[in-house]
């Protein structure tokens, strides 16, 4: 190659780059993107329907969890339907994952501690974690299972 071709490939690289750049700036400069690429804020995540229980004796399980995420908290979705916010909750956003975390204390001194640890990826699949340990209960126990992105542009139902 002579200077003349290598000159005109340098150009077409940083041309490409500049491009680009200009293209992701903006996406990059909003809190919450609208289609949840980045971001797991406004989304909701629902577990397959079968999930592994490590501790006490593993085998496998049913599952019915179902998370949103919303303004930095994430919230259950019981069985009633309606979203239930945890006693403490964060999730982190990440270029290439975000994680979550979830904990509720039990009912009084004797009722177990649940948590709920996560790792999302911005292609729409997961796996979380729950361990529910003892406050002087005797129950405990370790699941695992995957979950998959089913909503974006989810905000929680106000409270009146």
């Amino acid at each position: 190659m002579d200077e003349c071709e290598e000159g005109g490939v340098m150009k077409k690289i940083i041309l490409v780059t500049l491009m680009a750049a200009m293209i992701a700036t903006p996406c990059f400069a909003q809190e919450v993107e609208p289609d949840g690429i980045i971001s797991i804020g406004g989304t909701i995540w629902h577990a397959l329907p079968m999930g592994v229980q490590i501790l006490p004796f593993p085998f496998l399980v049913s599952l019915d969890w179902k998370f949103g995420f919303y303004d930095g908290e994430v919230c259950n979705f019981y069985s009633v339907g309606e979203c239930w916010g945890h006693d403490y909750s964060f999730y982190i956003d990440m270029l290439v994952c975000s994680i979550f975390g979830a904990f509720d204390v039990g009912s009084g001194v004797s009722g177990p501690t649940t948590w709920y640890f996560g790792i999302l990826q911005p292609i729409g699949i997961g796996i979380v974690v729950e361990y529910v340990g003892p406050g002087f209960s005797p129950e405990r126990y370790l699941k695992i299972g995957l979950l998959m992105k089913t909503d974006n542009n989810w905000e929680p139902p106000e409270v009146e």
